[in-house]
């Protein structure tokens, strides 16, 4: 067999192990694919790590497709192992040989953030397996169908119980329907209504163990919803996603939950009202059960997105949703940071970036958050991480956090101010002040006269240190060091710090000052008219 025929051959092997792995194609028509890759006996194609490493695959690419969590598609795998070891023929596999590697694999490529939960879900995932095997059980023996009560005399077998409360349920969602559509419906009115056809809906749902006919009906309150979302009407619409999120969870069905979680997505509904509510402090307290009943918008998967968002609109969309959940995430938060498997720089900026805009729990000691944010204002860490948490110690202690600016700023060694560990070198240091004077430069001290006088006053001292000849400095002058003080006002629209700049332009005529200061305060106007 030539190269390129090979290739298409194991694409195809791929492409079809892949379809198994979403539940496209049952292990009976998957059964020759699965006898060539899950091989443990003789020489085979791969050996547990590559399919470790195929699943991944797989999994990163559900992710991006859907908004799984990584964790969950690895799950979904080992599942899948389990139910090809016991639905299908494969006479060259041993599935204790197998699973050990194979999920030790799995547990490497599991992003580190998302490690525990995955170890955590693996005991899970044998219970969902054994569910499955009895389901399958149940199948092979029809002779033993359950049998439901109707009333005290009268019993039906499963596939009679789906008809008789399938048609109270067309009924019920009949009778929905002109709720949904009244437009003169005062909105308590029409929540009040919808909870109490729910309370109807929700006994259709007793005793509906047919995967198939309880998410056919899950779909239909999920299209109700979306029509109640789509004329704002968020509390109404609360009602019936609560109800199909409370079932979904009580069922802890990986397929079930992934089948609603594509359905009930924030691209499917017109979502043009979450800015307006996101700004308004109470109308954002509706999103918060809203966001708790759409599975993609939950804190663990929205910290997941986080993680895996490339795109800085985006990862600024997601910071946004997770203020929803004040003060409960703040916690989460903080817990996150203090992990010792969070590697990925960019996601903890995002994490101290929304530290410094969530209201602090009255409970929780203010030194614990400058405490953890020194510990990223240091020349070991990554530029941006280093601005992010300079802005979000401010955040939490203007004044203090200025006190260890200035420090850093101006000391004649960094070690003076922080504690370091090793020896680093000049330019090393002169970045590290660089970036920790561009953070404080993006943080607006307006509300706090005393920290504008405090910038204002660093300024002059370190110009005093000067020596000026006919407006020039021939001496004792740190170009970078001055500008870099006088940029601290740069986002800072207050006529203490506009009179300020310009009096000791008056006082210093030379060119570098002159040259800050303009530029400053052309970035002050700007700020002033945002801010405005």
């Amino acid at each position: 067999m030539g190269d390129s025929a090979f290739q298409t051959d194991l694409n195809q092997l791929v492409t079809s192990f892949f379809k198994y792995l979403s539940d496209e194609i049952t292990p009976a028509n998957a059964q020759d694919t699965l006898q060539l890759i899950l091989r443990t006996e003789g020489k085979g194609l791969l050996d547990p790590a590559q399919v470790a490493k195929l699943c991944n695959h797989w999994a990163v690419g559900q992710n991006k497709k859907s908004g799984i969590p990584i964790y969950q598609c690895l799950g979904t795998t080992v599942l899948r192992i389990y139910q090809a070891d016991s639905f299908c023929s494969l006479r060259l596999f041993q599935l204790d040989k197998f699973i050990r590697p194979f999920i030790n694999e799995l547990y490497r490529l599991c992003p580190a953030e998302e490690r525990d939960i995955f170890k955590e879900e693996l005991p899970n995932i044998k219970r969902q397996f054994l569910k499955s095997l009895e389901a399958e059980t149940q199948k092979a023996m029809p002779e033993y169908e359950v049998q439901f009560h109707v009333d005290d005399t009268t019993q039906v077998t499963e596939g009679e119980w789906i008809q008789i409360t399938g048609e109270r349920f067309t009924l019920l969602m009949d009778k929905l329907t002109p709720v949904i559509d009244d437009p003169a419906l005062a909105p308590d009115v029409r929540r009040t209504r919808v909870h109490e056809l729910m309370e109807e809906i929700q006994k259709t749902f007793i005793n509906i163990i047919h995967d198939q006919t309880l998410k056919e009906r899950l779909i239909a309150l999920i299209e109700k919803a979306r029509l109640l979302l789509n004329r704002r009407h968020i509390e109404a619409a609360n009602e019936i996603l609560g109800f199909v999120a409370q079932t979904v969870d009580q069922r802890k069905d990986q397929f079930l939950e992934r089948e609603v979680a594509s359905v009930l997505t924030l691209s499917s509904i017109d979502t043009s009202f979450l800015d307006e509510y996101l700004r308004d402090p109470e109308r954002k307290k509706i999103l918060k059960p809203l966001f708790s009943n759409i599975f993609e918008t939950r804190p663990t998967n929205l910290l997941g997105s986080l993680v895996q968002e490339q795109d800085a609109e985006g990862r600024k969309r997601l910071l946004q949703f997770l203020t929803v959940y004040e003060p409960e995430i703040f916690y989460q938060i903080i817990a996150e940071l203090q992990s010792q498997q969070l590697t990925r720089w960019y996601y903890k900026r995002n994490l101290i970036y929304l530290l410094g805009r969530l209201q602090k729990p009255a409970d929780y000691p203010v030194r614990d958050i400058l405490d953890m944010m020194l510990a990223y204002i240091h020349p070991d860490v990554f530029p941006a991480l280093t601005q992010e948490a300079v802005r979000c110690y401010l955040n939490y202690d203007t004044m203090g956090g200025l006190q260890l600016v200035l420090q850093i700023a101006t000391a004649s060694h960094v070690s003076d101010a922080i504690r370091l560990e090793k020896f680093y070198k000049p330019e090393v240091l002169d970045e590290f002040k660089a970036s920790v004077l561009k953070g404080a430069g993006e943080f607006d001290f307006s509300k706090q006269t005393r920290a504008v006088q405090m910038i204002l006053d660093a300024i002059r001292q370190e110009l005093g240190k000067a020596t000026i000849v006919m407006g020039r400095a021939i001496g004792g002058l740190n170009p970078k060091m001055v500008t870099g003080l006088i940029e601290l006002l740069s986002t800072t629209p207050s006529r203490q710090a506009e009179d300020g700049l310009k009096g000791i332009a008056g006082d210093f005529k030379i060119a570098v000052v002159q040259t800050a200061v303009q530029q400053t305060l052309e970035a002050m106007a700007r700020e002033r008219k945002t801010f405005l």
